[in-house]
């Protein structure tokens, strides 16, 4: 298997107001992150599975890296605050020939073990 891991792009700063999940990405952040997708999808082949955490700004990074790739992302919780184990199970889940991006959002109100 083949993994393509990608950080969510710029996304709001944290806030009182917003709790972390629901956090979107800038203006900015999706600017930026279109330009970088579009290059990454002409340097890599298209994955298999485009992957996401159902964090807001995980799922707007995907969603822009799915369009420039052709690919609908599908959400996957694991990313979103899961064990290591459990990304691993959601990872041997897909056929071991699978190439597979992946894009999270770290949250600690998603119990992330992911660093930030």
């Amino acid at each position: 298997m083949r993994l393509f891991i990608i950080r969510h792009a710029i996304a709001v700063d944290r806030s009182p107001d917003i709790p972390d999940d629901a956090r979107p990405l800038t203006p900015a952040g999706k600017r930026r992150f279109r330009e970088a997708a579009r290059g990454l999808a002409r340097l890599f082949p298209r994955p298999d599975r485009l992957l996401t955490s159902p964090c807001c700004r995980a799922r707007q990074t995907a969603s822009i890296a799915g369009k420039a790739w052709g690919i609908a992302p599908a959400d996957e919780v694991a990313l979103a605050g899961g064990s290591v184990a459990e990304l691993e199970a959601a990872l041997r889940r897909l056929p071991p020939e699978s190439s597979v991006s992946r894009s999270w959002a770290t949250s600690r109100r998603c119990r992330n073990s992911w660093p930030n």
